[in-house]
């Protein structure tokens, strides 16, 4: 009798482990090899021997730095700062289930794949501080989930995309330092959601169109260093929102935007560097006032 209880026991034990190790073994098969492949495309493409946290090829992807899993598919990518050099591999786009991909300051090359056109669940894209080159390609306006579109500090060319109107969750538009050209949209005045629009330091022409003036979320304007024109809208200083502006180094009217200034206290930092007494004044009334307006050169600073 006991050693039928003996051996009963040891039959459940050992069904018990085999089921365990079958469920292990089917879990982490169960990332597409498609998937799988994307990642090492990746991994090849951007010298993955060479990353300051690299894979170990011979282990699960699940062990993987950077990697993030859910439901078996790969759903963020995080190497920031990991010294990935080389282009990005067109098959990043079968990434279907993506909803992260951070890949900021490193040294990736060549142009952002179309393929990332396929990555609509994709709810941030940073790849801010790279060496990015082409266009901005206006498939980015299918990514209709995306709330960060980070790319600055890369050598970006060409006009920004009118078709990025339809990226209606989008928070943050972060562009600056690179070398866009051409008119600021008449279409980003339908992003609602938008609260950063920062285009700083490109080659940007033209006046700033009415309809940012309809951003009732937006709290960071930056558009220095480029070479704007004409007036600044009034409706867009006065955002109730709008928090910290940045237009020093173009060409606006200036007389328009001191009187608008003046008008507008609320601004915690309002950025125009002109020589006219008149802004030095006010500057003076807006630090004394607990304001602060500053007429310095500023490239590129965080908000919070």
């Amino acid at each position: 009798m006991n050693k039928t209880r003996l051996w009963r026991s040891w039959f459940i034990s050992m069904c018990t482990l085999v089921f365990s190790v079958c469920c292990v073994s089917t879990t982490l098969a169960k990332i597409s090899e498609l998937e799988k492949k994307a990642l090492l495309d990746l991994y090849y493409s951007t010298n993955g021997a060479e990353w300051n946290r690299t894979w170990n090829l011979s282990k699960p992807v699940t062990t993987w730095y950077g990697v993030g899993i859910e439901k078996d598919h790969i759903v963020s990518l995080y190497l920031f700062n990991n010294n990935l050099s080389g282009n990005l591999p067109s098959s990043i786009g079968n990434l279907e289930h993506l909803k992260v991909l951070n890949l900021a300051f490193n040294a990736i090359e060549g142009n952002i794949p179309k393929s990332m056109a396929h990555l609509d669940r994709l709810e941030e894209l940073r790849l801010g501080k790279n060496r990015i080159t082409g266009s901005i390609s206006p498939i980015i306006g299918a990514l209709e989930n995306l709330e960060v579109l980070e790319i600055f500090d890369n050598n970006l060319s060409g006009p920004i995309p009118a078709e990025l109107k339809d990226l209606k969750m989008l928070k943050w538009m972060i562009l600056s330092q690179n070398n866009l050209t051409g008119k600021l949209p008449e279409e980003l005045g339908q992003l609602y959601a938008l609260e950063r629009l920062e285009l700083g330091d490109n080659n940007l022409a033209g006046p700033i169109p009415n309809s940012l003036g309809k951003l009732k979320k937006l709290q960071v304007l930056i558009l220095s260093e480029n070479q704007l024109t004409g007036k600044i809208p009034p409706g867009l200083l006065s955002l109730a929102r709008l928090k910290l502006v940045q237009l020093q180094n173009n060409n606006f009217d200036k007389h328009q935007a001191y009187a608008i200034v003046k008008r507008k206290t609320d601004l915690n930092s309002f950025n125009y560097q002109d020589k006219d007494p008149r802004f030095r004044a006010l500057r003076y009334k807006l630090v004394k006032s607990g304001q602060w307006f500053d007429m310095a050169e500023t490239d590129f600073e965080e908000f919070n």
